[in-house]
């Protein structure tokens, strides 16, 4: 079971400096915050550091591979933010310490960054010789549960984010918009994601609301990363949503994507379509007819997109359609539910528009 912990100084007394051991594998947590303030997380991250390379050479274990763990670099192929690998055996702690220091610092950079920057502070995972075991570290390790509040301020890791579904996203705008649900996030400083293209609420705001859902526990902003890069930031534009700077405007776009005809009731010039749909409906209504229903298929004929393509590249051809209110009857601010949704194969969809144009 893994399990967060505090080390001990030299003289037993606890630092501010947190890892996570996951067998004989240990996550070593980053710092974060302004020291001093109570959003400060993991302060003595070098004092700690420099203790934990000096303890895994005393008791005699050795490193295999250390990396970059933090969530800005999930999509980032595991040799490309390796930090200690195979060519770097045999070193001291301190030649360790700085060998890690200095590389960390250039994971997940642009590459127009200044080689002076970078962030030597940041969350990375070791992988031990030997597979020692838990109760070993512990004991060499001079580790001690972390007091209460750590285990809520620490960083989650990419897979609890990952849990995040579109129809979560979906469900924290709707209560944001309304006012339905109460948060410990602030308005944002940045970054704006923009619905309805008039609306802007804060990423981390929204993010923050769907995660807590998906988890089931309050997400505090400590427990995830903002920004460019971000898995928060990766997510929401996966969903469906654009991300703006503060100061720029909403793009008007011309496309004919199915996934992007129309914004709830606003007039806009466009090749082929009058108006578009809200940012991120289609993919929230497909996540849960998923979830309901276990697969994706047509609710008119049952075509099942996996099974007749034999690849989940056929799911592309489900279209989601506005069965109880047409677009085009709309009202400006106009509320769409999941439940006003169907799940259509694209000929279908097709089909029951030029129905309701026969009907007219």
């Amino acid at each position: 079971m893994t399990s967060l912990y505090s080390l001990l100084s030299e003289t037993n007394e606890k630092i501010d400096a947190h890892l996570e051991v996951h067998g004989c594998e240990i996550v070593f947590l980053s710092r974060g915050g302004k020291r001093g303030t109570p959003n400060q997380r993991n302060s003595d991250y070098g004092i700690g550091l420099r203790l934990l390379l000096q303890r895994l050479e005393a008791a005699e274990i050795a490193l295999d591979r250390v990396w970059v763990d933090s969530d800005r670099v999930q999509n980032i192929p595991e040799d490309e933010k390796e930090i200690y690998g195979e060519t770097d055996q045999n070193l001291s702690s301190e030649q360790c310490f700085t060998l890690l220091s200095g590389r960390m610092k250039l994971i997940g950079r642009s590459g127009d960054a200044s080689i002076q920057g970078g962030n030597q502070t940041k969350r990375i995972r070791f992988k031990l010789k030997g597979n020692p075991s838990q109760e070993k570290l512990i004991e060499v390790l001079k580790l001690k549960p972390a007091y209460k509040n750590a285990q809520i301020r620490k960083r989650l890791h990419a897979d609890q984010l990952n849990l995040v579904t579109p129809e979560h996203i979906w469900n924290a705008v709707e209560s944001l918009i309304e006012g339905k649900v109460k948060h410990k996030f602030g308005e944002s400083t940045d970054y704006d994601v923009l619905i309805d293209g008039v609306v802007r609420l804060a990423p981390k705001a929204v993010f923050g609301v769907a995660a807590s859902e998906a988890l089931g526990f309050e997400l505090l902003p400590e427990n995830f990363s903002g920004g460019l890069k971000s898995q928060c930031f990766r997510i929401l534009e996966e969903c469906g949503y654009e991300i703006l700077p503060k100061e720029l405007k909403a793009r008007i776009e011309l496309t004919s994507s199915p996934e992007r005809e129309w914004i709830e009731g606003k007039e806009k010039a466009a090749a082929h379509f009058k108006k578009e749909r809200a940012l991120g409906l289609s993919c929230a209504k497909k996540a849960q007819f998923k979830r309901e229903h276990g697969k994706l298929k047509c609710e008119r004929c049952g075509m099942d997109p996996i099974e007749k393509y034999s690849s989940e590249l056929g799911e592309a051809c489900i279209e989601v359609h506005h069965s109880k209110t047409q677009v085009k009857d709309m009202g400006e601010g106009h509320r769409t539910l999941l439940k006003d949704l169907q799940c259509l194969c694209a000929n279908c969809h097709r089909i029951v528009h030029r129905e309701y144009k026969i009907e007219k």
